[in-house]
């Protein structure tokens, strides 16, 4: 960032070569110019400096703005009573520059007309050049319309980082409601059928438990995984997933074998992953289902049960979620349910 500013604000410095042209072409001795030649160069270093510690226009007063703008202008002074120079006036927009583009706004105007008004007192050159005024009104309205670039610029950047901060945090919530949502729904149907088991089966409660075990522990590597955006789900993965959820629930499934996830396109098949495991993860939990259909095509996922149903226009957050994941994907989820049960349809575009 600051190194963009200190090109754009170097660019301008070609104009001083005014002033350095008159003072080589002056009557004044070795010295003068000599002395003046290094202020000039001690004028550029100090502008880019205080252009290079730009980082966003400012909002309070600030002191080390105001430290700049004074060394600034001792050196533009001096330049002036020293050589005698009309052009010694072209220092004068780097000023209103570091002026304009530093300071708060309600500073800005009154600094910069007690520079115009006290400046022309101080530097000769000022009062014998009739276009002088002119010339610098012009400047100023240049640089003025420079800093709101500035400004719309830094608000923009302002908005798209709390714009992505958003994003993130939407999906990160996103995620974690998909994974945690489906695997602990799963942990406390073996639970339930672990603690019915115990007493007459206590070899398949074991089982059981120990599945609850390896459940917990993939869930928290897949929350860890969602933060870190490293997870990845795997529609194969998901597709056996849900056939062992749906008959641990009780519920007869009917779901395509795994292989058939290898006929999906990537992007379309992480999109179907994420939707399988909330849709399955509702018929769980919400539908009362007694029969779960997964139908699974390139650009198409169904998931048609034979629940109770629910008012479609009711939506927690994970259809939302997934509503959303489904639309940044460039596909389309509708819900039909009522009384005989409930489909969800995913259509991906092709291209």
């Amino acid at each position: 960032m600051s190194t963009r500013y200190v090109l754009q604000a170097g660019v301008w410095l070609i104009f001083l070569t005014l002033f350095i042209t008159d003072v080589s072409k002056s009557d004044h001795s070795a010295v003068i110019k000599t002395t003046s030649y290094a202020l000039t160069a001690l004028f550029i270093a100090v502008y880019l400096l205080s252009m290079m510690m730009l980082r966003h226009p400012a909002r309070r007063i600030r002191i080390d703005v105001v430290a700049w703008v004074v060394v600034l202008l001792a050196i533009t002074v001096t330049i002036g009573w020293l050589t005698r120079l009309p052009s010694t006036a072209t220092f004068v927009p780097y000023i209103i520059a570091v002026i304009l583009y530093k300071l708060e706004w309600r500073m800005v105007i009154p600094t910069t007309i007690t520079l115009l008004i006290a400046l022309p007192l101080l530097i000769v050159g000022l009062i014998n050049d009739d276009y002088g005024p002119i010339t610098l009104a012009i400047v100023v309205m240049v640089i003025i319309a420079g800093r709101y670039g500035v400004e719309v610029d830094f608000v923009r950047r302002d908005v798209e980082q709390q714009l992505a901060i958003v994003q993130e945090r939407e999906r990160v919530a996103r995620d974690v409601h998909d994974v945690l949502g489906h695997s602990l729904t799963v942990i406390n149907l073996k639970s339930e059928l672990a603690r019915k088991l115990i007493d007459h089966d206590p070899e398949q409660a074991r089982r059981e438990i120990e599945a609850v075990a390896e459940l917990s522990r993939s869930a928290l590597g897949e929350a860890r995984a969602t933060v870190t955006h490293l997870r990845t789900p795997d529609l194969a993965r998901e597709l056996v997933s849900a056939a062992e959820a749906l008959a641990t629930a009780s519920i007869r499934a009917t779901v395509p074998a795994p292989h058939h996830a290898t006929r999906i396109p990537d992007d379309t098949s992480r999109v179907f992953a994420w939707a399988l495991k909330e849709a399955v993860t509702n018929v769980i939990r919400h539908s009362g289902a007694t029969h779960c259909v997964v139908e699974l095509a390139p650009s198409r996922l169904v998931v048609r049960d034979d629940g109770r149903g629910f008012r479609s226009t009711h939506r927690g957050n994970g259809l939302g979620g997934l509503e959303a994941r489904v639309a940044e994907s460039g596909g389309t989820l509708t819900i039909t349910s009522d009384s005989s049960g409930t489909e969800l349809n995913i259509t991906m575009d092709t291209p």
